[in-house]
């Protein structure tokens, strides 16, 4: 539970970053850095738990594979790229 909360919390963490960015150009520094701020404690736990959120990472990626119709040993054979 805690390597997914991390992941899209990480993932979501995207739009704070751009939207941090946007705003330290239109001149509010102290805003930007702090919607920025969202994204390197993500990014940092991430880094810290890299073991369990990589457990996670080929769990989902199974299941998108599975869910696309394909297979480890061809991923693509369910997509119709052959």
């Amino acid at each position: 539970m805690k390597a997914k909360v991390i992941l899209y919390g990480w993932a979501v963490s995207w739009i704070f970053l751009f939207a941090g960015i946007g705003t330290m150009e239109n001149g509010g520094e102290l805003a930007g850095a702090l919607l920025s701020t969202v994204w390197f404690v993500f990014s940092f736990a991430l880094i810290k738990n890299e073991d369990v959120c990589d457990k996670e990472l080929e769990r989902f990626e199974e299941w998108m594979v599975q869910l696309l119709g394909g297979s480890h040993k061809d991923n693509n054979q369910g997509l119709g790229l052959n």
